[in-house]
């Protein structure tokens, strides 16, 4: 079996079953690399680089990702409770989640234009002041989620649940609302909709 360790080069290994809970691991390199069912919970991952890597099943809640880079990074079926994803090297950040638990994560400020939420429970997400241009919330459920100054242009909500932006707050443009998300953005520039009421 595969172990995680600070400073080595892994170059698409399969991580399966570990048990780093709290662990702290610093300068790791992790290329085209699996994890499946580890537990990352409060662990920090100091400046270690993952390119196109899986986390599969995986607990990483309350992670900490202090100088890290996530590029081509794939997150599915996987628990990311209260990630501040900002403490990650900006450049470059590449994320996809699939069915995955994201609630209270912070992306505040980052760009990530076409990120992909797919069947995600992110609810109270803060994207304030990201850029999420062509980005894809499909079946993702965003109760609480805060759109503040975020770039939204060319986003597609449309089947995403609980949406609540506000136009005159956020950057948008060819974005794609579902009706009810529409009707709310409505009432912020205030347009009533008299059938509604």
């Amino acid at each position: 079996m595969a172990h995680m360790k600070s400073d080595g080069i892994h170059e698409e290994v399969v991580f399966e079953g570990l048990d780093l809970t709290g662990e702290e691991l610093v300068g790791a390199r992790y290329d085209g690399c699996t994890f499946r069912r580890v537990d990352l919970a409060g662990a920090t991952l100091r400046r270690c680089v993952f390119d196109d890597c899986r986390f599969l099943h995986c607990d990483l809640s309350n992670l900490r990702l202090p100088d890290a880079r996530l590029r081509g990074v794939r997150f599915e079926d996987s628990k990311l409770l209260g990630i501040d994803f900002t403490r990650a090297q900006p450049l470059g950040l590449e994320l996809a989640f699939t069915r995955c638990v994201l609630r209270y994560a912070s992306f505040v400020g980052m760009t990530l234009e076409g990120l992909s939420l797919v069947g995600c429970q992110a609810q109270e997400v803060d994207f304030g002041e990201a850029n999420l241009e062509s980005a894809v919330f499909t079946g993702s459920a965003l109760a609480g989620a805060l759109f503040e100054k975020t770039r939204l242009v060319r986003a597609d909500l449309s089947e995403a649940e609980d949406v609540t932006v506000d136009p005159t707050r956020n950057r948008l443009g060819e974005t794609k609302l579902a009706l009810d998300a529409a009707i709310r953005a409505a009432v912020f520039v205030g347009i009533e909709v008299p059938e509604l009421a």
